[in-house]
């Protein structure tokens, strides 16, 4: 399968790949744009991912630097 060199690589078999498992082939888009395609960012931060209101946003922002902070390498 090609590769973005840069930008995401909308190409990729976003349904059978595990970007944790294989982060190499995540490519960084204009904006993250895609991030929520892909597994494992899909299930775990598109339930969280709020914005309807100023108060919505703030709690679903809360929540995700939460997740990041729990799965963040030392």
């Amino acid at each position: 399968m090609a590769k973005a060199k840069y930008g995401f690589d909308y190409s990729l078999d976003f349904n059978n790949i595990d970007f944790r498992k294989q982060p190499e082939l995540y490519r960084m888009g204009k904006g993250e744009l895609g991030v929520l395609l892909v597994e494992p960012y899909k299930s775990e931060l598109l339930p969280h991912w709020r914005f309807r209101t100023p108060e919505i946003a703030q709690a679903s922002a809360e929540k995700l630097l939460a997740l990041f902070f729990s799965t963040a390498m030392p």
